[in-house]
């Protein structure tokens, strides 16, 4: 669930569900944050960045004439603030930014990236999935 301000938002917690059959009967927990530190660090190692906080506006996909080499997708970004992670080879983001002004956000800050390939990690509300028109399939609990 969202807020007002469009952020996500806890509206309620479940219990641990135990697969019987699972190939290995026991489990190992670790917070979110504990994972995103754990990509991070390994990122940071690559020198990738790691844009914070933002959120995915529009995407498109381009006609071959219209892309930049094979960056044939154009993700616009917003409000992109604070960065986590340095960025060593500039080579591969393509980003371009530009200051807008629009209803709600009076001056957000968009950046546009050309990408090969995205990859919607967004979860049971995908935004990504809802954009391409895919219906989730499979076994829902009525919570999602």
């Amino acid at each position: 669930m969202h807020d007002s301000n469009e952020m996500l938002k806890r509206t309620y917690r479940s219990r641990n569900v135990r697969v019987p059959n699972a190939r290995y009967p026991f489990e190992v927990t670790l917070h979110q944050g504990a994972i995103e530190n754990i990509f991070l660090d390994s990122m940071s190692m690559r020198g990738l960045l790691v844009d914070r906080p933002t959120t995915v506006h529009d995407w498109k996909i381009l006609p071959a004439t219209q892309a930049q080499n094979d960056y044939r997708i154009e993700v616009t970004l917003c409000g992109l603030t604070t960065a986590v992670g340095t960025n060593s080879d500039q080579s591969q983001s393509k980003i371009t930014s530009s200051s807008t002004t629009t209803g709600e956000n009076e001056n957000r800050k968009e950046t546009i990236i050309h990408a090969k390939y995205v990859i919607g990690c967004d979860g049971a509300h995908s935004w990504v999935r809802k954009k391409l028109g895919f219906n989730m399939i499979g076994e829902q609990t009525g919570k999602f």
